[in-house]
């Protein structure tokens, strides 16, 4: 009578398989991931219709609902985002400012903030809105 004889595996060679397809997940999420600043409140962008991109900014400005105005790091208030803004660029004329106010927002309070902005030399100032249904 003939016995089959058993190929013997080392006990770890299951778990290599594993190990490769994990580790190349990690790599995909890490690729695939976007690192963005986070609003410091809930904001949600007005529509419009139009097909463009936004850019991304070097600086990004929010503005709530209520007139809060904003940016990541703690930072509120008009003068107090103007003043850091200032702090952290030498040549306003070249910084990308980015607004992303909420579409439920005063529309004074986002008038105040780039007149602020203007009269502090930043010369390029966009507001950030999601494209519309059609």
């Amino acid at each position: 009578m003939k016995f089959v004889q058993q190929r013997q595996t080392r006990p770890g060679d299951a778990m290599v398989p594993l190990i490769n397809v994990v580790f190349l997940l990690v790599i995909f999420f890490m690729l695939a991931g976007v690192m963005e600043a986070s609003p410091p409140f809930p904001v949600a962008v007005p529509e419009t219709q139009q097909e463009v991109e936004a850019e991304k900014g070097k600086a990004t400005v929010f503005l709530s609902d209520d007139g809060d105005i904003a940016m990541s790091g703690g930072i509120e208030g008009v003068e107090q985002v103007v003043a850091h803004l200032q702090s952290l660029h030498e040549d306003k004329s070249t910084v990308k400012v980015l607004v992303q106010a909420d579409a439920r927002a005063p529309f004074e309070n986002l008038k105040v903030l780039t007149q602020a902005l203007h009269r502090a030399g930043f010369a390029n100032i966009s507001l950030l809105a999601a494209a519309g249904a059609e």
